[in-house]
């Protein structure tokens, strides 16, 4: 928290005052950090959800899929998050180019990997419906855009992250270094 006092008046005095009301003594012993996770999956287990709010302007419609827990920090977890990497631009990629068709009920899509809780990890896809009376079409066209994946579009998301891989390496010593290690998601 920051405060900023203006005005003429005697700092040192302003301080002192000030430090008695917002004095927090150490604790005697660290807080425990809560830790949050969810029960693991059960196969086949679906569970859905409605929301309405008469205020909202769109219908959204998200489908989250719950992958396998959190990969590990080594070579295995490495290559799982690669192709995650690879999955998430083509589906990406797919929903953009749906989007233009206006035979296709999507719009606004995006997809995305969440992290929720302490080891699991969703698969998350949203559009919203270019119609709220085509909400069970945007539906089946989500579900729709997961299906497999032709060469051509292997391809390309191959060799857009390897374009971007290359572009990070050539940039590194504008760029910091936060950004520059976190070249997979």
């Amino acid at each position: 928290m920051a405060l900023i006092f203006v005005g003429d008046f005697d700092g040192a005095t302003l301080e002192a005052s000030l430090a008695g009301h917002f004095l927090i003594e150490k604790p005697g012993s660290p807080t425990p950090q809560l830790v949050f996770d969810l029960p693991p999956p059960r196969k086949g287990n679906l569970e859905t959800m409605t929301l309405t709010d008469p205020e909202m302007t769109e219908t959204i419609v998200t489908l989250h899929f719950r992958m396998d827990k959190k990969p590990k920090q080594n070579l295995a977890g490495l290559r799982n998050r690669l192709i995650h990497t690879l999955i998430l631009r083509m589906i990406k990629s797919r929903l953009k180019d749906e989007e233009t068709n206006p035979e296709i009920s999507l719009s606004k899509t995006s997809a995305k990997i969440t992290r929720n809780g302490v080891s699991s990890q969703f698969f998350a896809m949203s559009a919203s419906a270019k119609r709220r009376e085509d909400t069970e079409k945007t539906l089946e066209e989500l579900l729709a855009s997961r299906q497999g994946f032709n060469r051509e579009e292997i391809a390309f998301a191959k060799e857009a992250f390897s374009s971007a891989v290359r572009y990070r390496l050539q940039e590194k010593d504008r760029l910091e270094s936060k950004n520059f290690v976190k070249i997979i998601p």
